[in-house]
């Protein structure tokens, strides 16, 4: 029986994982990530109790009356069935683990996460199974349940905002995180009955969320107030991408193809900027290539360079030849690109 409800989660892994293939070549459109957002935020309320993901009762009734016979066969029905009938408990865990196999566009990641995650759902069945005396001993359903659903709920919001950062202006990003907070407190205060656990907490919950709204609020609006969070770094000097220069330039280039809503070509841009890189980055030319939004140039760009995801960064030598073992296709660190670089030099 456990193999097979491993095997149902293991196969929405696998269908999920496929179509990100799909879905992947949506993650620059504001669209699709915003939904994305959305998905992490509700399964979020839904494991706070504000709603209930579940199975259509005629067909969770029906399943229900399902009576196995005590074959093989029967085990693997049941096996196969539990999966679905679980799904109320499960759901926004599912519903949330299954968005973000579909984001990855990684067949791999996605069958381990869900073989993981079937395993952990599993090994009560086989515990139980092995030892049945252990039904005595499980605890009894209580306010820890209801802390635990809290966790993951506040671990899916967490998740749900990290899709949502490289969307957004820092001000606004801040200003939805503050909203939210609110929409918490507001929630807690018109259904206190849900989350009887924190009752006696209720004034030092209620303070955290304003305090942390708060501060989100404020937060949301530093840049305006101060001039170094506006003021880019003088290193390196960008200039905009163009074939030409690759062909006509004296020095070794950087080409950096990036976006404003990849979080990691945002991250990988502290590391362009770091001070150990300055000496031996000012001896290549920097271009930046925006592919934020789809263009005929990037179509090109992709086709030429098989870019398949971002960041995509690419080197040249003098003589205007694309090194492509080179080629930075993730984040990394100072340390690890000032050695890439002294790579790139060597081939010059």
């Amino acid at each position: 029986m456990f193999l097979c409800s491993r095997n149902c989660y293991h196969l929405l892994g696998l269908v999920a994982a496929s179509t990100g293939q799909i879905f992947g070549a949506f993650m620059g459109n504001p669209v699709f990530i915003g939904f994305l957002f959305v998905v992490f935020f509700l399964m979020g309320l839904s494991l706070l109790g504000l709603f209930e993901v579940q199975v259509p009762s005629k067909v969770s009734h029906t399943l229900g009356r399902y009576k196995p016979s005590q074959s093989f066969l029967g085990a693997f029905t049941s096996g196969i069935l539990s999966g679905v009938v679980a799904s109320p408990c499960v759901g926004p865990i599912l519903v949330s683990l299954l968005a973000f196999v579909s984001s990855t566009r990684n067949i791999t990641l996605g069958l381990s996460l869900l073989f993981t995650f079937a395993l952990g759902m599993g090994q009560i069945f086989i515990l139980l199974g092995t030892f049945s005396q252990l039904l005595q001993k499980l605890p009894k359903s209580g306010n820890w349940m209801t802390g635990l659903k809290w966790l993951l709920g506040l671990s899916l919001f967490i998740l749900a905002f990290y899709f949502l950062e490289p969307l957004t202006s820092h001000t606004l990003f801040y200003l939805i995180l503050s909203a939210s907070l609110l929409t918490l407190f507001l929630l807690y205060l018109k259904r206190p009955q849900k989350w009887p656990f924190l009752k006696k907490k209720a004034t030092l919950l209620n303070s955290l969320l304003l305090i942390l709204a708060l501060f989100s609020s404020v937060y949301a609006f530093l840049p305006f107030w101060s001039t170094n969070l506006n003021t880019p770094p003088d290193f390196p000097h960008w200039q905009p991408f163009s074939e030409q220069t690759i062909l006509n330039n004296k020095k070794p280039i950087i080409v950096d193809v990036s976006a404003d809503w990849c979080a990691e070509c945002k991250e990988l841009e502290k590391t362009f900027s770091a001070p150990s890189i300055r000496d031996i980055g000012s001896q290549f030319t920097w271009l930046k290539f925006d592919a934020t939004k789809d263009s005929p140039q990037l179509q090109k760009l992709k086709e030429k360079y098989q870019i398949r995801g971002l960041p995509f960064v690419m080197f040249f030598n003098q003589k205007g030849q694309w090194l492509q073992e080179q080629t930075l296709t993730g984040f990394e660190s100072p340390v690890e690109f000032k050695k890439r670089l002294e790579r790139v030099l060597q081939q010059n």
